[in-house]
């Protein structure tokens, strides 16, 4: 199978590591649960909104982020289990060798399994891991896992063919029942 995977909030933890630095930085006490939508506009004041953004390619960034529990060992897995594994990411230009030198060097992927794109929707997979429901909903060619966040509650997960899951446990299990 062809598995696409996205990066951020999937393999890592950047939206926390980045509501940690935005605290820091700007005397907030934001979490995880004020981020009910994707768009982070959506969630802040259109000041904090703006401040929010700037940091997801902020250079360093990636210095503040760490593997979510068992991806590393997951993704292995796949892989060795014959699986072709693309990571899928959008990413401003700004940050993309940060994180992509990040990705390397946490998931051992080489260059051509790491896919830098807005629209994921469009690439051809079997399997795609994602917490934007966009990417999910925007695409009918493959089976949909979808990482449990505030920002993606709003739609019925049966209507699309949507598996959720939690962490990477969760995720193997579903990906070994489609295979």
């Amino acid at each position: 199978m062809i598995i696409a995977v996205d990066v951020d909030n999937v393999l890592n933890n950047l939206q926390e590591a980045v509501i940690k630095v935005f605290n820091q930085r700007y005397g907030t006490k934001y979490t995880m649960s004020d981020f009910n939508h994707y768009n982070v506009s959506e969630c802040l004041s259109k000041e904090d909104a703006i401040n929010f953004i700037a940091l997801y390619s902020e250079p360093g960034i990636y210095d503040t982020v760490a593997p979510l529990q068992d991806s590393q060992k997951v993704l292995t897995k796949l892989k060795n289990a014959g699986h072709e594994v693309y990571l899928v990411t959008q990413s401003k230009p700004s940050i993309f060798e940060e994180k992509t030198k990040w990705i390397k060097y946490h998931y051992h992927i080489d260059d051509s399994h790491i896919v830098c794109m807005k629209n994921k929707w469009l690439f051809k997979c079997d399997v795609m891991v994602e917490d934007n429901l966009e990417n999910l909903l925007g695409g009918h060619h493959y089976d949909r896992i979808c990482f449990d966040y505030q920002w993606n509650r709003n739609v019925r997960d049966e209507v699309y063919g949507i598996h959720r899951v939690s962490n990477w446990q969760e995720a193997i299990n579903v990906i070994n029942k489609m295979n």
